[in-house]
């Protein structure tokens, strides 16, 4: 019954463990495809326009790294790679990158105990009022007028990133009251934003440019950057979950030696 006892009191510890400040997770991420986004057509400061895939989230399957090392985290999800889940674009200048085997990413979540030091941008201000303008976006519908609003909001998200675009295609006229309107919206209310809800994601590709901090502005042949909301598991619980199953595994044993 002693060592019963004393595996009981780890495991315990273990859960009472305080909060600390992690590194980013690492993993992959593979673009799944389009999702519910559908065409939309912006203009740039500088007059230029493109039309590209907005106004929802796209899909990707992720697969986590564990902070301690060793193996990809279990695929959990609708496919081997890992699971499927919607991601919010926050990136207007750069392309998706896409291909069947995925590329290395960097996950930070956006609670305050992970630095920004592997994403496009060092403001956790930007990334709050992205988060928090995706939240709004995808609580639309898909009526002709919502669709109209959803591409002001992801003009905005972008717009909150990069500073562009600074107007969208509304029939055949480029309007800016949609986009404006909601700029002013995300500064008024951004820090309602839970961030442990969060989770940037970031191609390696960044931080090997040595864009960090200043990629949210630069055009260059790297990928996009994404927002996902509520998928990333905390460091600490990975390994909490981690420490936890040897914790069973080992009181299981003390439990045979003791019937024993």
């Amino acid at each position: 019954m002693r060592t019963v006892r004393w595996g009981l009191v780890v495991v315990a510890a273990l859960a009472c463990l305080p909060a600390v400040s992690h590194a980013q997770l690492s993993g992959k991420m593979q673009w799944a495809g389009a999702g519910s986004s559908f065409g939309g057509t912006f203009k740039k400061s500088d007059g230029t326009t493109r039309t590209v895939l907005a106004g929802a989230p796209y899909r990707a399957n992720l697969w986590i790294y564990p902070p301690t090392g060793g193996a990809y985290l279990p695929p959990h999800g609708t496919t081997a790679f890992g699971p499927t889940v919607d991601i919010f674009c926050i990136d207007y200048l750069h392309n998706a990158k896409t291909g069947s085997s995925g590329y290395s990413a960097y996950y930070t979540k956006l609670d305050g105990t992970m630095p920004l030091t592997k994403t496009r941008s060092v403001s956790i201000d930007k990334y709050l009022k992205a988060a928090w303008l995706s939240a709004k976006m995808d609580a639309l519908t898909f009526t002709t007028a919502d669709k109209a609003t959803r591409l002001d909001i992801h003009a905005a998200i972008w717009n909150v990133m990069a500073g562009e675009p600074v107007s969208v295609l509304h029939g055949s006229v480029y309007e800016t009251t949609g986009i404006n309107y909601w700029l002013g919206q995300a500064n008024s209310n951004y820090t309602t934003v839970n961030g442990a809800e969060w989770t940037v994601i970031t191609d390696t590709c960044v931080e090997a440019a040595g864009h960090a901090g200043s990629g949210s502005l630069i055009s260059d042949a790297c990928s996009q950057e994404f927002l996902v909301h509520n998928v990333v598991p905390e460091p600490a619980t990975i390994l909490l979950l981690g420490t936890g199953l040897l914790g069973m595994v080992a009181l299981s044993g003390a439990l045979r030696r003791s019937a024993a």
